[in-house]
C-alpha cells in the first residue's frame, strides 16, 4: 500500500472518531469550518512558477487545546514543487541527493510546458495544548504538534509523512498581542529536518472585533543549495458576528525556499 492510501485511511479514521465523539456528547468544545484561497509567486529557481490553492478545513477548540486540519486543492503552473513546513522545495521522494538544486529543478524536468494543472495537495493537521495560562508578567505556554499525510498527486508533494513538535509563547499587553513559536520538523525524506522559528505582534482593537498582526518566520535549510525560509507577513482578522470571521494576509519572501510574494483570504464559521 502506498503512502497516499495510508493518508486517506488516516483521514477517514479521524473523521469517524470525531463523528462518534460528537454524537455521544464527548466533545464539549466548538467546531468551526474554514475556507482559504491563496496565490503564490515563486522564485526564479522554481521557474517563476505561480500557484493557486483552495483549502477547506475544520478546527476543534476546547480552550486549553485545539486541533486543526485542512486539505488544499492546488492549481499550479508546475508540478515540481512541494511544501515542507512553510518552505517550497523540489517535489517527489526520489532524486534528492547531495547535488543541490540543480539536480531537482530547471526547465528540463518535473514541470509542465504550459497551462495550469489542478491537483490534490497533502493533508495537514496541527494541534496544541496549553500547559501554562497567561498570568501577570508570565506568558501562556503551548505545546504544539503537526503532521502532513502524503495525499498529494504525483509531483505535487514530497511523497512522505512529515511530523513536527514544538512550543509557543503568547503574551498580551493591554490590547497588544505578542507571540513566539519554535518547532522541529522530521520530513521523512532525504531532506534535512529543519528547525522552524517565528515571532509576531500586533494590536487587537474594537473590543476584539478586529486585529492586525505582523509575523516573521525563518528556519534552517532543508536542502543543499536552498536556503532556509525567511518570510515576513502582515495579516488582518475581522469578526463580523459572534460566529463568523474573515481574514486576509500578504507576505514577502526573502529566500528562495519561500514564495517571493503571496496573498491569501479566508473565512471561518463556528458551528454552535
Amino acid at each position: 500500500m502506498n503512502d497516499s492510501s495510508d493518508g486517506w485511511r488516516t483521514l477517514r479514521c479521524a473523521l469517524l472518531v470525531v463523528f462518534c465523539l460528537s454524537s455521544t456528547g464527548a466533545l464539549a468544545g466548538e467546531f468551526s469550518l474554514s475556507g482559504t484561497s491563496q496565490y503564490l509567486k515563486l522564485s526564479e529557481k522554481f521557474g517563476g512558477a505561480e500557484s493557486y490553492s483552495l483549502s477547506p478545513g475544520v478546527r476543534y477548540d476546547e480552550g486549553v487545546w485545539y486541533a486543526n486540519a485542512y486539505l488544499p486543492i492546488l492549481f499550479q503552473t508546475r508540478n515540481s514543487m512541494a511544501r515542507v513546513g512553510q518552505m517550497t522545495v523540489p517535489a517527489g521522494s526520489s532524486g534528492m541527493g547531495s547535488g543541490g538544486m540543480s539536480n531537482h529543478m530547471g526547465t528540463s524536468g518535473g514541470g509542465m510546458s504550459g497551462g495550469i494543472r489542478p491537483a490534490l495537495g497533502d493533508l495537514y493537521w496541527n494541534g496544541g495544548y496549553r500547559i501554562f495560562a497567561e498570568e501577570d508578567i508570565l506568558p501562556a505556554v503551548w505545546l504544539t504538534a503537526q503532521t502532513k499525510a502524503p495525499t498529494a498527486m504525483s509531483g505535487f508533494g514530497t511523497g512522505a509523512w512529515d511530523f513536527g513538535g514544538g512550543a509557543g509563547l503568547k503574551k498580551t499587553f493591554g490590547s497588544f498581542l505578542s507571540f513566539l513559536d519554535l518547532a522541529y520538523l522530521v520530513t521523512g525524506t532525504a531532506y534535512r529536518d529543519p528547525l522552524i522559528y517565528g515571532f509576531g505582534a500586533g494590536p487587537v482593537l474594537g473590543d476584539g472585533l478586529w486585529s492586525i498582526l505582523l509575523y516573521y518566520q525563518g528556519s534552517t535549510p532543508v536542502l543543499d543549495g536552498l536556503a532556509g525560509q525567511s518570510q515576513l507577513s502582515a495579516g488582518a482578522n475581522l469578526r463580523t458576528s459572534e460566529d463568523f470571521f474573515l481574514s486576509a494576509t500578504v507576505a514577502r519572501g526573502f529566500s528562495d525556499s519561500v514564495p517571493e510574494m503571496s496573498a491569501a483570504a479566508g473565512a471561518s464559521v463556528y458551528l454552535r
